[in-house]
């Protein structure tokens, strides 16, 4: 194997093992960005949520307080109005959705599913705990959920969930007798689940890693010409040379020019040694020939 061929074999090897290890931070750095602007997101979400509900127990209840003297209008409810919003949200955006999954809720509808169960389940086990990040994989795309508890801090709500009994007669008659009902004071009864898909953010991340990799074999490769090309000008060429005069000599061809190389580097100091040897071997052999 030549000296050109074992120096692209290590250069292959360095810019194999300098791709994986790039590519890999690479995708630590795309992928830590891509899920911060998830969380962005899912904080933007959040606090629309929290804003709908605010408004809707500051402006829209106390309009329709009149009103539900003889009947109940979820409207009034701060959680219904955010979760209708989203839901029509939802529909031009599926993957985008914010829900109140509860254990035991008013509408049968907003029954948690085993992995919103098990998450209310964390939160009651511990009360401390106020935000929690599940990654999942829902219809082939993957959905970044953030929850959070809704404990219930205002005993106003206990008006329509301590008991039937104590309910709205028009609560009642619109949601039944049994669901919903029995909520304490400070008890976490549901969670805030805000999702966002991943799939966008983890396509882009794939497209600048491929956009990585591309660079990075495009600089290795005009990187492994120029080295190539001043290999063979600085180290191969005059090796070559100097091999060529050293076969010349050991066949007894001493009539050779010498090999100028005009340079300071260790290839210049090994001709000009080759050189001054030369010369004496062939000082040495006059010396050794008969006079005629």
């Amino acid at each position: 194997m030549g000296l050109s061929a074992k120096f692209n074999l290590m250069m292959l090897g360095t810019f194999v093992v300098a791709l994986v290890v790039s590519t890999g931070l690479s995708y630590l750095l795309l992928y830590q960005d891509a899920r911060q602007q998830i969380m962005q997101e899912v904080a933007i979400m959040s606090e629309q949520s929290d804003v709908i509900r605010d408004y809707t127990a500051r402006e829209i209840t106390p309009l329709l307080a009149m009103q539900m003297e003889d009947t109940f209008l979820p409207q009034s409810v701060p959680f219904w109005s955010a979760h209708t919003t989203f839901r029509n949200l939802q529909e031009r955006f599926p993957n985008y959705s914010v829900e109140f999954p509860a254990i035991n809720p008013t509408n049968p509808a907003n029954r948690s599913d085993p992995w919103q169960a098990n998450i209310i389940t964390e939160f009651r086990n511990d009360p401390d705990l106020t935000e929690l990040v599940r990654e999942r994989e829902e219809a082939g795309q993957r959905i970044l959920s953030v929850a959070r508890p809704i404990r219930i801090e205002n005993q106003g709500c206990l008006a329509c969930h301590s008991t039937p009994e104590a309910a709205p007669a028009g609560y009642v008659a619109v949601y039944g007798r049994d669901n919903g009902f029995g909520w304490q004071m400070d008890e976490i009864v549901a969670a805030q689940i805000v999702s966002v898909p991943m799939q966008v953010a983890l396509d882009r991340v794939g497209q600048r890693m491929s956009d990585v990799a591309i660079g990075l074999t495009v600089i290795f490769g005009v990187l492994a010409l120029i080295l190539n090309l001043l290999l063979h000008r600085l180290v191969l060429s005059p090796l070559r040379q100097i091999s060529e005069m050293a076969d010349d000599v050991s066949l007894g061809n001493l009539d050779r020019e010498t090999v100028e190389i005009r340079s300071n580097d260790e290839i210049g100091s090994l001709a000009q040694s080759f050189t001054r040897m030369r010369r004496s071997f062939v000082n040495a052999m006059k010396l050794l020939e008969p006079d005629v």
